[in-house]
């Protein structure tokens, strides 16, 4: 079999399907062993043992290789029927010319925006009619790059926007027809309960849960556990750091442990075992006291 002018790899080509990462490329051993200044040589095997051609190539020849399996991951990614891509509703609505509302769910990483959105707001999200509307402190969706980003209206000159965001990072400017729909409503969550009853709201749907499911022993047992672990943490922590972020991004205690007290309050699990289900919540709610715990007390330590 003739394999000049093949692919070095082509067995490896045709594998990677468009799945390939410049880490996992880093791995094939021909990129290791050209990076190290020599010439590697392949083999491409049928079904059985022996080989049916082989090919010796050096780093030049390496380069035109890349850039086609670039090329290769370019068109396996386009080659994806648009029947099959999932739509954003969001954008489907603004496409449509209508607004968009919907609740920000507790969990998640609010990232840089962490400033200006809150968990439980609801949002209502509208096109944009009259560029005029536009105004600087806008929460805005704008199109960048590939995708679009969910930030603020920090300047205006013109029909030029400069967007940044809550934390007071510039991203750069964009033109009117690039913002694809801004903010015109924000309803607030109601006020939470302080966290001495945010405890005894868990501690009665635990019980409530005990009633219902008629789980066995050790299982209630350690359903009481986790309410005395994390009293014990609460203790630890103190009143004033419950309702502070032991760091950038890390939810505190008190959101924590409200967002443990609703998934029990509503006693829906995703899993035919109730019990063993808010048993596994509980006990990462603990594991995360005690990394709160720890943040503040040991960050600092030599």
């Amino acid at each position: 079999m003739d394999v000049r002018g093949a692919s070095p790899f082509p067995s490896f080509l045709y594998h990677c399907r468009g799945r390939v990462s410049a880490c996992a490329l880093r791995r094939v051993p021909c990129v290791t062993h050209l990076t190290r200044g020599r010439t590697f040589s392949y083999s491409s095997h049928s079904a059985g043992t022996e080989p049916i051609g082989s090919v010796s190539f050096s780093a030049s020849e390496l380069i035109i290789s890349l850039l086609d399996l670039a090329t290769l991951i370019k068109n396996a990614r386009q080659e994806v029927p648009m029947s099959k891509q999932k739509k954003d509703p969001l954008l489907e609505a603004l496409k449509e010319g209508k607004s968009y509302t919907w609740t920000v769910p507790d969990g998640g990483n609010l990232a840089s925006m962490r400033q200006a959105i809150k968990h439980g707001q609801t949002l209502t999200l509208s096109p944009i009619d009259d560029p005029s509307e536009i105004q600087v402190g806008d929460l805005v969706l704008v199109k960048w790059h590939q995708g679009d980003i969910f930030h603020i209206v920090g300047e205006i000159q013109g029909e030029r926007y400069l967007i940044v965001n809550s934390l007071g990072k510039v991203n750069g400017w964009v033109s009117t027809k690039e913002i694809l729909g801004r903010i015109t409503k924000i309803i607030e969550p109601g006020p939470r309960p302080s966290v001495p009853i945010m405890f005894e709201q868990l501690e009665a749907a635990y019980h409530n849960l005990i009633k219902l499911d008629q789980p066995s022993e050790t299982e209630i047992q350690l359903l009481k556990g986790i309410i005395e672990d994390l009293r014990w943490y609460a203790e630890r922590i103190g009143d004033e750091r419950l309702y502070k972020m032991p760091r950038s991004n890390k939810w505190n205690f008190e959101q924590n442990l409200w967002h443990l007290t609703k998934q029990a309050k509503q006693a829906v699990a995703p899993v035919p075992n109730r019990v063993l289900y808010f048993i596994d919540c509980g006990k990462a709610c603990v594991g995360l006291a005690s990394e709160i715990f720890s943040l503040f007390e040991y960050n600092d330590a030599p």
